[in-house]
């Protein structure tokens, strides 16, 4: 498995040749692990195929496989709405799981430079404070340079210039 690991990483990011790697599988005699499985996940968000990504959760219980803390490092990949974020923390807590300041700056980038919304990253930084996760240097260089966006898009827009959808949705409210 090691070794179509490594293929998984070093094959074109497509769907078909994802599903010739896979159809292999079975032919080997061979069941993914957790290394592949957290591989499959972050190739499909990559390819911006986030329920398809989700989905590989469905491959690891049909073969026994405990999804890890990179399993769902992978998967807040995946969370670029504010709704999906809410999710993903809701699943991750009923499941028993504790957050890490990894999985929340990926969160927090996500908010940050997909969704442009700034009450969802303040939101995942109070969660960091009840949580008692002490932010590194990533997660702050990330809500900087937010902070940083965010201000010019409200000058160009104060100055009746184009600004992304997001933001002007947001200075509306």
């Amino acid at each position: 498995i090691k070794t179509l690991d490594q293929m998984l990483r070093i094959i074109p990011n497509t769907n078909e040749a994802e599903e010739e790697l896979l159809s292999m599988l079975p032919k080997l005699g061979l069941k993914p692990d957790i290394n592949f499985c957290n591989q499959l996940i972050i190739l499909r968000e990559r390819r911006n195929e986030f329920e398809l990504a989700k989905s590989t959760l469905q491959i690891m219980t049909e073969n026994d496989i405990c999804p890890d803390i990179m399993t769902f490092g992978s998967l807040a990949r995946c969370c670029k709405t504010p709704k999906s974020v809410r999710t993903f923390l809701e699943d991750f807590e009923s499941l028993g799981g504790r957050l890490n300041k990894e999985i929340l700056t990926t969160l927090i980038g996500n908010m940050c430079m997909v969704a442009l919304k700034p009450a969802a990253v303040e939101r995942l930084l109070k969660l960091c404070v009840r949580q008692q996760i002490k932010p590194d240097k990533k997660m702050i260089n990330t809500v900087e340079r937010f902070y940083q966006t965010y201000r010019k898009y409200v000058i160009s827009k104060e100055k009746g210039l184009y600004v992304p959808y997001p933001v002007v949705l947001e200075i509306r409210d």
